[in-house]
């Protein structure tokens, strides 16, 4: 294709991109393998290279949201082949996953995120439940009126 840069890669998968900082750049997407691939821009190139992508694992089917709330951070959700969401974040130094909740819901739609960065500190996590009621986690009562 004339007039693009290309960067490579096969992909299943939307691209999510997002900037913890100037002339910084992360990219996320899902390889024909349904893995989570990723690729940075630092202000003068391409890491790992200009077409080489860092796996980063897992196994995945929907598209990766990801999130930066501060310099040098970074999170990745996505939905796995059991319809958990799962969790990587990037602290700066390392990649590491999310530790586990109690309660494991069942999600059918991609995640969908946003930062208040600069208003607040603070990431937003929206997805749809696949049902309302989860096997082993009783709903809050209603209280009735008097």
């Amino acid at each position: 294709m004339t007039g693009w840069e290309a960067l490579g890669g096969v992909f299943h998968s939307p691209p999510a991109a997002v900037s913890w900082g100037a002339d910084r750049l992360d990219i996320f997407g899902l390889g024909t393998d349904n893995q989570m691939y990723h690729k940075s821009w630092d202000g003068f190139q391409w890491g790992p290279s200009t077409t080489g992508w860092e796996a980063l694992g897992g196994v995945f089917n929907s598209a990766p949201a990801v999130v930066s709330w501060a310099p040098n951070r970074l999170d990745i959700f996505a939905l796995g082949t059991d319809n958990q969401m799962y969790h990587k974040y990037w602290d700066g130094t390392k990649w590491g996953p999310s530790q586990t909740g109690v309660r494991k819901p069942v999600f059918f739609k991609t995640p969908f995120l946003f930062s208040t960065r600069g208003i607040t500190s603070s990431t937003t996590v929206i997805a749809s439940e696949q049902n309302s009621h989860t096997p082993g986690i009783q709903e809050p009562r209603k209280r009735k009126k008097s």
